[in-house]
């Protein structure tokens, strides 16, 4: 190409019509052509030999190139700019959404009692001296035998007394069916959510808790059942005896009693004495022994107990109790072990301060959002 363009550019050469479309149509020769009739005006005027003019218009293409780099050096940088600038502005929403592990509801809901045919039952909620929790009481002395189902939804906790006595303390997010009248030779009732369960002896008939991947039975006793859709399922005994049935055929495992690992073939129901905890994971059944259960006497009584408890947990139960959308930035904080003991009637914000006053962390609480990032941030 720049041997074609010399010889169209040459001193005293005739350019013909077929060369001038050539210039016309190629960008690249065109180019070329304008390079050397600017390099040879200025040979002119300095009066160099012609023999200088391949090594001039060689200098004088690197100068140009270097200029035409230094343009598109300095277009990168700003448009690389504009990008940072962009990328700055928009992580952290972004950011945000990812941290974003306990999402709060956006229209706080009351607790509801139904019928199988979806009628609402009329309740009341009475308040209890001395505890934040209210009680649900129905009047169903008019009414035939039915199934009920009472719905907490996120934000609420509540107290139901069962018709044989029992009490029910029920953490937000959790659902119970049970009858109106209890009839029969047993007393069952279909739970999910969690709740700690304060049964009445009745050695006549057996108390029955059914949740998606188990039954648990006792005579008279205080458990603690956590069986949420989609996450592991716990049944923590307090006091008494129960037996636990697995539905689905689940397999088991005791590592205390046996080699960690090692499945006991086709086990279908397990017996609990008071300490022991149940654990339901990916189709396996752990039982194990708990050095402490006042992590559930204490919020039956009241208040939020942990001890040696991932951040991730106590998080959860925050944001599930107050309602609140929970944040981290930083996934691993959400790790951390920690020993947090909180009247649970005090508000979100009172929490906030206590979370704070650990040192462990820094709370921040906006919108609704509680923000979770480390301390020294």
């Amino acid at each position: 190409m720049t041997d074609e363009a010399l010889d169209i550019m040459n001193a005293g050469t005739e350019v013909s019509s077929e060369q001038l479309r050539m210039i016309d149509q190629d960008a690249d020769l065109r180019k070329a052509c304008e390079d050397i009739f600017v390099a040879q005006n200025v040979l002119a005027r300095e009066q160099m030999p012609a023999a200088d003019v391949d090594e001039q218009l060689w200098l004088f293409h690197q100068r140009r190139r270097r200029a035409r780099l230094r343009y598109i050096g300095a277009a990168i940088l700003s448009a690389a700019a504009v990008l940072v600038a962009a990328v700055f502005l928009l992580k952290p929403k972004a950011a945000k959404e990812q941290g974003l592990f306990f999402e709060a509801v956006s229209e706080q809901q009351q607790p509801t009692i139904t019928t199988d045919d979806g009628t609402t039952v009329p309740i009341r909620m009475v308040a209890q001296a001395g505890h934040p929790d209210r009680r649900v009481v129905v009047d169903t002395d008019q009414m035939e035998v039915e199934q009920l189902r009472l719905n907490v939804p996120v934000g609420q906790s509540l107290q139901v007394d069962l018709p044989d006595g029992s009490k029910v303390f029920m953490h937000p997010g959790s659902r119970i069916v049970y009858p109106n009248h209890f009839i029969g030779d047993k007393r069952e009732v279909k739970f999910s959510g969690q709740a700690y369960f304060v049964v009445a002896r009745d050695v006549a008939h057996p108390f029955v808790v059914t949740t998606a991947k188990s039954q648990t039975t006792v005579l008279g006793t205080e458990f603690d059942i956590t069986a949420y859709e989609g996450r592991p399922e716990y049944i923590t005994l307090i006091s008494g005896k129960v037996s636990c049935r697995l539905l689905n055929g689940e397999q088991a495992t005791d590592q205390e009693n046996r080699r960690v690992g090692e499945l006991w073939p086709q086990i279908h129901e397990v017996i609990l004495t008071p300490g022991q905890q149940l654990s339901i994971v990916n189709s396996q059944l752990t039982v194990r022994t708990l050095t402490d259960t006042d992590q559930f006497t204490s919020w039956r009584d009241g208040y939020f107990y942990f001890d040696n408890i991932p951040l991730r947990d106590i998080l959860r139960e925050i944001g599930q109790y107050y309602n609140v959308s929970i944040v981290s930035l930083r996934p691993w904080l959400l790790d951390f072990r920690m020993r947090f003991i909180v009247p649970r009637e005090k508000g979100i914000d009172y929490v906030v301060k206590t979370l704070n006053r650990m040192e462990k962390v820094n709370a921040k609480l906006h919108h609704n959002r509680l923000y979770i990032n480390p301390k020294q941030e």
